[in-house]
């Protein structure tokens, strides 16, 4: 969904003056992890997910961003964290899957230079 919240912009002002926009809880991501890890992001553009994904062990490669999207989003999406082979079993939709049904982004793998 898109967002009246431009994070990239507002973090400075509220890291300099201690003081939120009116209307303006927070913004960025926040992660909750366990058995279903659940992502919640406010103000953030494809772009930036793109590198939090990047980070992600459930990922651990570069993301790009191909989508064409601008501007800033919220959103929110759950999945089952992988931690190892043995865990490919574990119920609930992997971090791919979740991006693609839950928020109709698709990951796909290609070659890179």
């Amino acid at each position: 969904m898109s967002s009246a919240i431009d994070c990239a912009a507002v973090t400075p002002r509220v890291l300099a003056t201690g003081d939120w926009p009116a209307g303006v809880e927070w913004c960025g991501f926040r992660y909750e992890r366990g058995e279903q890890a659940h992502t919640d992001a406010r103000g953030v553009t494809i772009g930036e997910l793109a590198r939090r994904l990047e980070q992600s062990p459930d990922i651990a490669r570069p993301v790009l961003d191909q989508t064409a999207l601008n501007g800033t989003f919220d959103f929110a999406f759950d999945y089952a964290p992988l931690v190892g082979p043995a865990d490919a079993d574990r119920p609930g939709a992997n971090i791919f899957t979740a991006l693609q049904e839950q928020l109709g982004l698709k990951l796909e793998s290609m070659r890179g230079p």
